[in-house]
């Protein structure tokens, strides 16, 4: 039996398994050997799940005892580059290793530095697969006279790295062009949505077939329900470069939709026919010029000889009737009103659109 002396009162761990006694009573009520509990006493930590066992027989509390192992912090072991064992071996200084530490490695080495740098240079080697490469590691670990998790902690202190597998290559570089061939297709499908080609043409750019094409389409409007390519075809192209902003951007709030039901709604009445005098026309048709990025509000202002507000104030009253607003405006829910400022281009011409077939001028 080996007796445990409390040398610290201070240590919360030796107190805690102080009250065992022994290191084989600690060992037994934990389920481990009295080399892992001489471990536990020497790094003056215990392992978070034999804690509560340890606290209940000695009477301790729990938390206090986890606090206390949980600000054990030890710096870590700093790594150094694999020149640092041709140096011991040499005898030549080295920036990295101090005289303490390089007794230190030689005391622990000695003979076998030459062993441990040949170990090395065979895991620096290419390997083919996982397999060949763990035989490796497993010889060296047989030559050097140590277990395999520690030949990967001496070449992680060494900074050894392993070279990729050669299948390991294979399968990035396969990976890599179906990544590509995935990402053009994605291309594809959003300019099909745009409309700029067609579904046969673009099938035969990323070489798949029209089924294949349509499929990506679908894939891509999948948070659009009812709309296809056939529905998408019956509305202004704004409405098509708006959809696909809004895929691109990842923006879940689809306001094109909104607009949608909006035109729906309020069909074209007729070819809009834009005023001759933007300065004299009425601020339905300045609304529209600027929705349009034939303007600005700010050179509308200085056309218009006229305040900003005032003029944003004025477009505000078109948005109102559809849920919408030029500026930000407060619901009584407290929640915002879908914006058209913040919107982009597209959105802005499609409601331009609905504008120009809608009746209303208010």
């Amino acid at each position: 039996m080996t007796h445990i002396r409390l040398t610290n009162p201070n240590s919360f761990v030796q107190v805690a398994m102080y009250a065992f006694v022994t290191y084989e009573a600690v060992a037994a009520a934990t389920g481990t050997t009295v080399k892992t509990v001489m471990q536990w006493r020497f790094a003056d930590k215990i392992p978070t799940k034999h804690q509560p066992v340890i606290a209940a027989h000695a009477c301790m509390d729990l938390i206090a005892l986890y606090n206390y192992c949980e600000s054990r912090r030890y710096t870590k072991p700093k790594v150094k580059s694999a020149g640092v064992v041709d140096a011991l071996i040499t005898g030549e200084a080295h920036p990295e290793v101090d005289d303490v530490r390089r007794k230190q490695l030689l005391t622990l080495w000695g003979d076998r530095l030459e062993v441990l740098r040949d170990v090395f240079s065979k895991l620096e080697q290419p390997f083919d697969n996982q397999e060949d490469y763990g035989k490796a590691v497993r010889e060296a670990a047989e030559t050097l006279g140590i277990s395999v998790p520690h030949v990967y902690r001496l070449m992680r202190l060494f900074s050894v790295a392993r070279k990729p597998f050669a299948t390991t290559k294979v399968r990035e570089s396969l990976h890599k062009e179906a990544r590509k061939h995935a990402e053009s297709c994605a291309n594809a499908a959003i300019s099909a949505v745009k409309g700029q080609n067609s579904v046969a043409k673009l099938s035969k750019e990323v070489n798949i077939s029209a089924r294949q094409m349509f499929r990506h389409v679908d894939k891509t409007l999948t948070s659009y329900p009812g709309i296809t390519l056939q529905v998408l075809s019956r509305y202004p192209k704004y409405f098509r470069m708006a959809v696909a902003d809004e895929v691109l951007r990842k923006d879940h709030g689809r306001l094109s939709l909104k607009l949608k039901a909006v035109y729906d709604e309020f069909p074209p009445k007729g070819r809009y026919k834009p005023p001759k005098n933007l300065k004299r026309a009425g601020y339905k048709d300045k609304f529209i010029a600027v929705l349009s990025a034939e303007t600005t509000v700010h050179d509308l202002s200085i056309l218009a000889d006229a305040p900003t507000h005032v003029i944003d104030e004025a477009f505000n009253r078109y948005c109102v009737p559809f849920g919408l607003s030029w500026p930000t405006l407060r619901g009584q829910s407290g929640l915002s009103w879908p914006t058209l400022r913040g919107q982009s281009v597209y959105h802005q011409a499609f409601f331009a659109e609905i504008l120009k077939g809608s009746g209303n001028d208010i």
